[in-house]
């Protein structure tokens, strides 16, 4: 079992960033769980990504995120990040369209369990855990 990583830890600067100028702008975050590679983008820019490669036919979101990150779609899982600032907490969610594969819109534990580490290891400490 390969380790997952976040392989540009200014992803989470960048979500931090973004939230602060607009709340409801959340991190997009894909694994490749072929190769364990995570990218975390601002969902606002998946949506400008689409409209500016409407040839790929992609829905902004995670579909847009692993179009982004190049991952191959059959092994790309999806999960939620969201800084709330008033609290001071990260937040991870488990959900995506992209997790079907593994039974539902949520990915398998194991997988889940591993983002959270790859997380903790660019700092996010003790998200909180949002099924």
């Amino acid at each position: 079992m390969n380790k997952f990583t976040v392989t540009d830890p200014t992803d989470v600067v960048t979500i931090r960033t973004e939230q602060a100028k607009n709340p409801s702008n959340m991190g997009v975050g894909v694994v490749d769980a072929a190769s364990g590679a995570i990218r975390v983008y601002p969902y606002d820019q998946t949506d400008e990504w689409v409209s500016l490669h409407p040839q790929c036919m992609a829905m902004a979101g995670h579909e847009a995120a692993a179009w982004m990150a190049g991952f191959p779609i059959p092994s790309t899982r999806g999960f939620v990040l969201d800084y709330d600032s008033a609290m001071g907490q990260w937040r991870v969610v488990n959900r995506s369209h992209l997790n079907f594969p593994d039974g539902g819109m949520r990915m398998e534990s194991q997988s889940f369990d591993r983002v959270l580490e790859a997380l903790a290891d660019v700092g996010i400490l003790n998200p909180t855990i949002i099924p």
